[in-house]
């Protein structure tokens, strides 16, 4: 829609080592789906490999705070029914430093997100659920109610911090 289709790819790629030429790319951007790669440091280390120069990493991602996970946090995850390697926002920052980037920007958006995430719990369980039944079935749309449920009780006890990491290859 905004006439980049000739100067943006995007690639979905499985854990490892990207199927890229080093320094190749301007940007590696990733949206809720580091938090699933144990290896941060290696993951980190193969986008530094692949970008150009000043080239940029940007990640949104779920963090947690230092410690053991919650209960409240295990039983978001539980329902998520995926398997999470989340780490402290500040222990991302530190990876990226030793791997060289430079440049490293990271920013908690919990408090965003907590409200955000609240109101679109209330309006699932509310005037969207009709439509979530019609389209999910009942099973489905009660599932995403009660993670909703969950993801808030995480999110309010301070236990889920979404966040946002920028980083520079120099």
């Amino acid at each position: 829609q905004a006439g980049l289709a000739a100067r943006v790819t995007f690639q979905a790629v499985v854990p490892g080592p990207l199927p890229l030429p080093d320094a190749s790319q301007d940007l590696v951007y990733s949206s809720g789906v580091f938090l699933q790669i144990a290896d941060k440091a290696g993951l980190f280390a193969e986008c530094l490999r692949v970008l150009v120069p000043g080239g940029r990493l940007v990640v949104y991602d779920w963090t947690q705070p230092p410690g053991p996970q919650s209960p409240a946090l295990r039983r978001f995850i539980e329902l998520e029914g995926l398997t999470y390697a989340m780490r402290p926002l500040a222990e991302h920052g530190e990876l990226l430093r030793a791997c060289g980037f430079v440049e490293i920007a990271l920013e908690d958006l919990a408090a965003w997100y907590r409200t955000e995430a609240r109101r679109e719990w209330e309006r699932m369980k509310g005037p969207l659920f009709p439509e979530m039944v019609a389209r999910l079935g009942q099973g489905a749309a009660e599932h995403f109610v009660e993670n909703w449920a969950a993801m808030v009780a995480a999110l309010d006890l301070g236990d889920l911090l979404p966040a946002r990491y920028k980083a520079r290859k120099p």
